[in-house]
């Protein structure tokens, strides 16, 4: 799957179609036992634990004037984001760059548009991307792996958290402009 939701417009909103095909790629259709996918609210800093893909689309569309993030990782923390300790599966990697669009503050190492930050995120990744969404101030690429990887095993968690430095940092040195981050297995959704 490699979705693109352009054209790069403030304007635009993922629908609920979109939304879906996203999650039906990334996702089983039903979460492993007494873990959830965090789902993070922006302006209400909400945290939003869910179970299954119907249930992550009732929290976008609760939510649909709100800037909405999903996380890359499952975990079962019982409050907040979840912490690096608490995270039992992750379900691929994603770099969020952000580009000038007058809310950022710092600016002097941004694209001056998502169609940039687009096109730089494209030639810098190391191999082709799942998926590109734009978030209204940035665009993130998502490499979803096959199958949830199970990291509820400190040195398999440790291994795949050095895969993921190493991983950002080739991108880093690929990437035109600043990143804002990469989806290390100790992030949380991006705020």
């Amino acid at each position: 799957m490699h979705t693109s939701l352009a054209p790069w417009e403030e304007s635009v909103k993922t629908s609920q179609e979109e939304a879906r095909l996203f999650l039906e790629a990334a996702l089983p259709q039903q979460l492993p036992k007494d873990v959830h996918l965090v789902v993070w609210v922006r302006q209400t800093k909400a945290t939003i634990r869910c179970r299954s893909i119907e249930q992550v689309l009732a929290a976008l569309k609760n939510n649909e004037h709100q800037d909405v993030y999903i996380g890359n990782l499952v975990n079962s923390a019982a409050k907040g984001r979840g912490k690096a300790d608490e995270v039992d599966y992750l379900i691929g990697f994603k770099v969020d760059a952000d580009y000038n669009d007058g809310i950022h503050k710092d600016t002097a190492h941004l694209p001056p548009t998502a169609e940039e930050a687009a096109r730089s995120l494209t030639e810098a990744a190391p191999l082709p991307f799942s998926a590109l969404i734009y978030t209204g101030g940035g665009v993130q690429a998502w490499w979803f792996f096959d199958a949830l990887v199970d990291v509820r095993e400190s040195d398999l968690r440790n291994y795949v958290a050095r895969l993921a430095v190493r991983f950002e940092d080739l991108v880093k040195s690929r990437y035109a402009y600043k990143l804002d981050s990469v989806c290390l297995l100790y992030t949380s959704p991006s705020p």
